[in-house]
């Protein structure tokens, strides 16, 4: 006899008069199919441990743990891509760890294709593993808010976040590199022990060089950082007014020359032993890749290995804009590198590995490499040749091939969400998710048409408009009962930039 279907699976060990032990646990998930949870909450659980049954939620889009303390999830238990492909989302809210540290069960090598959002507020989290980012995927939003970090760990910078958050965390000092992660949105460090920012030259630049960033720190530690006129250049808003009061925005606007000009800081000159050390680990984080692809296992190291291609490109180029020499050695081995990387690209076992955003800014690097190349009298012409030409053609018919696959896996997720019912804490994670990767198709659209990519057809714009069109309904359904996300304004700004340069494509719910 079949198993009744469940959407949204809660383990209550309170009602339930449990700790959350193993067979406790597997005695209450095997009273429904647990292939067809979409949702899966466990909470006041006193001593959990997590079975392996656990990868059986094959369909689960996100699990949330809440008022718990976790004895035991181990590597058996761990949530991957082999079992969980949908997953997206995990939450620890009020949640005790083992020795303040994350449990195996959320490491896992072969670690969910899609799960870009980790969230854990009011945890004891005091340390973090130092290989986290080749395990989490890159460009994650990671929260560790009310944790018992008492620094930023730069595991964390290398995970080049696209949101983080360390509100309420004992922290006293933010590291500058923070700053300069390239492609972070969002840092909210409100509700911390940090007295003071680095030099006005590293915020400053961090604000002006990156559109909508937001900083969330305190007044008092801003003020030791920006003086006078540097305040009057930069918006500021209010943030939730359930945060601590003294919490203060900074919106990065579109700088004017003026300001620009009042604001930026050269970045500091890269080393020989810099470039040697950028050098080594692409090319370390390239063989892994090649390694993954070979055996099919631990294929979250390709994206890895194109963040260190990303940081690299951003070193080699760096040097040649200042005119500086790029020894023989250090560029046949970028060009070799390269290279290896871009036939890593053109096989097939590496499609949906790739991140748009990462693919595209290597592509934009190279064809400025290529261009300071023909035009700096000395480059070395391993920066020049046939290899590294070849190479982009090769990443650029990866993106031409895939230039749809986020538009086809967002029209699959829609898809197989019900069509009616969608609310209240059921649609919180759904919207949040559409909503960053709306925003994300849009500008990687963008970016791939500045390349000559073909047009998207009628038909791809048709499912474009019924995925925005989606999402406009969640959006409407919950704005008069719940907070926005912090991720909708920069998504709407989105919208405006590209109805400019795509008319009519965009919903008008988008517009209003």
């Amino acid at each position: 006899m079949s198993k009744p279907a469940c959407y949204l699976a809660i383990l209550d060990c309170h009602r339930l008069g449990i700790a959350g032990a193993k067979d406790e646990v597997e005695a209450r998930w095997s009273e429904f199919d647990r292939s067809t949870v979409v949702t899966l909450v466990i909470r006041h659980c006193t001593a959990l441990q997590v079975p392996d049954s656990i990868g059986d939620f094959h369909l689960t889009t996100g699990i949330k743990i809440y008022n718990s303390t976790i004895n035991d999830w181990g590597e058996t238990a761990a949530v991957t891509n082999t079992n969980h492909p949908a997953l997206i989302w995990l939450y620890f809210v009020r949640v005790h760890l083992p020795d303040g540290r994350l449990p195996e069960g959320v490491l896992a090598a072969d670690f969910p294709g899609n799960l870009y959002d980790l969230e854990f507020t009011y945890t004891n989290v005091r340390e973090l593993p130092d290989d986290l980012d080749s395990k989490w995927l890159i460009g994650t939003t990671v929260y560790f808010e009310y944790s018992e970090l008492t620094s930023v760990p730069p595991v964390l910078l290398r995970l080049d976040p696209y949101s983080i958050s360390l509100i309420g965390s004992p922290i006293t000092e933010i590291p500058p590199e923070l700053f300069e992660v390239p492609d972070m949105v969002y840092m909210y460090m409100g509700s911390s022990d940090i007295q003071a920012l680095p030099q006005n030259s590293v915020v400053a630049s961090a604000l002006t060089q990156t559109r909508h960033k937001r900083v969330s720190v305190t007044v008092e530690a801003l003020d030791a950082a920006i003086q006078g006129p540097h305040m009057d250049d930069t918006e500021t808003e209010t943030e939730d007014d359930s945060m601590d009061p003294s919490l203060i925005n900074y919106a990065q606007q579109e700088a004017q020359p003026k300001q620009e000009k009042l604001f930026k800081s050269q970045p500091e000159p890269v080393t020989k032993e810099e470039l040697a050390a950028s050098l080594q680990r692409f090319e370390n984080a390239t063989e892994e890749a090649a390694a993954a692809i070979e055996t099919g296992k631990s294929l979250v190291k390709i994206p890895i290995a194109f963040g260190n291609c990303r940081k690299t490109s951003a070193n080699v180029l760096l040097i040649l804009k200042r005119r500086e020499f790029v020894d023989d050695t250090s560029a046949c081995l970028y060009r070799d590198t390269l290279t290896k990387l871009a036939h890593i690209a053109s096989d097939e076992r590496a499609v949906g590995r790739i991140q748009a955003k990462a693919l595209t800014q290597v592509m934009d690097q190279v064809e400025t490499l290529l261009r300071l190349a023909d035009e700096i009298d000395g480059t070395p012409s391993a920066l020049s040749g046939a290899e590294v030409r070849s190479a982009q053609l090769k990443l650029g018919k990866y993106a031409e091939d895939n230039a749809d696959s986020r538009l086809t896996k967002m029209h699959k997720y829609v898809e197989s969400l019900p069509k009616r019912g969608l609310s209240g804490d059921r649609v919180e994670g759904p919207m949040k998710k559409l909503i960053c990767d709306l925003h994300q198709e849009m500008n990687m659209y963008q970016a791939y048409q500045k390349f000559g990519l073909p047009p998207r057809s009628e038909e791809r714009w048709a499912i474009f408009t019924e995925i925005a069109e989606t999402l406009g309904d969640w959006i409407g359904r919950t704005a008069m009962t719940a907070q926005p996300p912090k991720v909708l304004k920069p998504m709407f700004r989105a919208t405006q930039k590209f109805q400019k340069e795509f008319p009519g494509r965009v919903p008008s719910i988008f517009l209003k």
